[in-house]
């Protein structure tokens, strides 16, 4: 048994050696300089690597609208979602007649169903996402199910009557119960 303790010593003494040179103080204080320099070089290629990737449209491409909602801590596609709600409002505003005004209804309603399935109301149909809302959801509940309701009555009858006060109500209903749910 001694025989190959002495054998394990003798193989395992020159890396010994090697690692007590390597960590030695004389050592390291000569490549201090060296380690600085590395350092710098490192520090450096970070830097152009962060610098060219944010100049670079590959994020945008690869993670799309939410890495700008991230980088600024904002609800991934709020952004997104209130140009589309301006978009819609300012349609509305600029509609002379009884056709635009119940198209813009339309696009309303489908952006209320999209909304409601991006934060988090689930897939399927409209009125049953509505139907997951309560009033500690949206304050007034009652009126915003009534302005969907006019919507449906938009979509069902061709011939139902609108007037332009009418519409901007409902978006406005709309709009409210949107920002307490957070999507707006």
């Amino acid at each position: 048994m001694s025989y190959e303790i002495t054998d394990i010593n003798q193989i395992v003494q020159p890396f010994r050696e090697i690692f007590q040179f390597i960590i030695s103080p004389q050592l390291q204080e000569k490549l201090f300089p060296l380690k600085i320099i590395f350092i710098s070089i490192s520090v450096l290629f970070i830097l152009g690597i962060i610098f060219f990737l944010l100049k670079s449209d590959y994020l945008k491409e690869t993670y799309g609208e939410g890495l700008e909602d991230l980088a600024f801590f904002k609800d991934f596609g709020l952004k997104k979602r209130l140009k589309r709600w301006q978009k819609i409002k300012k349609k509305l505003e600029k509609a002379e007649i009884e056709a635009k005004w119940k198209i813009c209804l339309i696009e309303a309603e489908e952006f209320l169903d999209q909304a409601l399935k991006e934060i988090g109301y689930g897939e399927g149909k409209l009125d049953e996402k509505l139907k997951k809302l309560t009033s500690t959801d949206i304050s007034n509940l009652d009126r915003f199910l009534r302005a969907h309701q006019v919507c449906q009555d938009v979509i069902r009858d061709p011939d139902y009557k609108l007037n332009k006060e009418n519409a901007k109500e409902v978006l406005e209903v709309f709009e409210e119960g949107l920002k307490e749910l957070g999507a707006l």
